[in-house]
């Protein structure tokens, strides 16, 4: 759609050729997404630059239309580029929905180009109209999405409910919760029972929690395997604040303590694990990919933790269960042996 939405717009304003740029939801930046009739340079030149600090990301952080009818009247860094390539003249204008930039059209000709207000202004309307077919198609990937995300976690919450042994079962989850939200390592960390209160206040001692499972780690000593919360800031927020907490890049957060066995790290996930409104310990996801994770992956983990402490805390009960009815049998043995 974007192809063809450019192509006619370059053929009805008489230009030699344009791109299109589109926001990437991570960086807030623009990502060449189309482009027709550039000069092969110019082209090469945009793939290894990018459109950052361009004329197009001019356009895309001040919402306005620009145009340059003759590039050899201005002297810039940019415009002396353009000219090289065969580029004498452009204009530009955002893609906007609702007043926010979802990205540029840009127009170029290899001669100079007076543009009238009419060819702006239809300029203007093409890139609202393209607005409104970016949203739809948005509207229709989210809905898709949902409907996949749901159909998963059906699928996970049966998967878990197939075993009650805890060591079964926490392997089950990490296997099933890379299936919504990708990682390149992983782990369980369960608290004892009543560790945390249920208002989310510190107790005044400092309470513990065991790694009881794990995914992609190198080895991790038996000693870090038990560890004091209070050492820990990122997982003590996540278990006291009942929420996902992200970190984009591990480097640039000052609450970030390294734990051996985790490797290359460069982003995290921590999500708490919370049953009957009380947190019994958390999954921790990386990548060693900055930015790996975002708002949208946070929700959807999430939505899984609570069938995932479901299961656990299930699990917890049958293996109460299963030992007190140990010690029961013990004990009627005996006794029935003494009388």
């Amino acid at each position: 759609i974007l192809d063809q939405a450019l192509s006619r717009t370059v053929q009805t304003l008489e230009f030699q050729g344009g791109l299109i740029g589109l926001s990437d939801e991570r960086t807030g930046g623009l990502l060449l997404t189309s482009h027709t009739g550039l000069p092969a340079p110019l082209t090469d030149y945009l793939h290894s630059h990018g459109l950052h600090d361009t004329l197009c990301d001019l356009v895309y952080r001040e919402k306005k239309l620009t145009c340059i009818e003759n590039l050899q009247e201005i002297e810039t860094e940019e415009g002396r580029i353009l000219l090289k390539v065969g580029i004498q003249a452009c204009i530009g204008a955002p893609i906007l929905h609702r007043n926010c930039a979802l990205g540029v059209l840009y127009l170029f000709d290899v001669k100079p180009h007076p543009t009238t207000k009419r060819e702006g202004d239809l300029l203007f309307t093409i890139c609202q109209q393209i607005s409104v077919a970016l949203e739809n198609a948005r509207l229709v990937e989210d809905l898709v999405r949902e409907r996949e995300i749901a159909h998963t976690l059906l699928d996970t919450a049966e998967a878990m409910s197939t075993t009650l042994q805890l060591d079964k079962l926490l392997e089950r989850v990490l296997d099933e919760f890379q299936r919504i939200v990708p990682y390149d390592s992983a782990s369980i960390s369960l608290l004892p029972d009543r560790s945390l209160p249920r208002s989310g206040k510190a107790p005044n001692s400092s309470p513990i929690a065991w790694l009881v499972a794990s995914r992609g780690l190198d080895h991790v000593p038996s000693a870090q395997k038990e560890f004091i919360l209070n050492e820990f800031p990122l997982v003590r927020r996540v278990l006291q604040e009942h929420q996902p907490v992200i970190v984009p890049d591990v480097h640039r957060e000052p609450d970030w303590i390294p734990i051996e066995g985790l490797g290359s790290v460069r982003s995290w996930l921590g999500i708490p694990l919370i049953f009957r409104d009380r947190a019994i310990g958390l999954l921790m996801i990386d990548s060693h990919q900055v930015q790996a994770y975002d708002a949208e992956m946070a929700r959807v983990a999430f939505a899984f933790a609570p069938q995932a402490a479901m299961a656990i805390e299930n699990s917890r009960l049958y293996g109460q269960t299963q030992a007190q009815l140990r010690e029961a049998l013990l004990l009627h043995s005996v006794t029935a042996a003494l009388s």
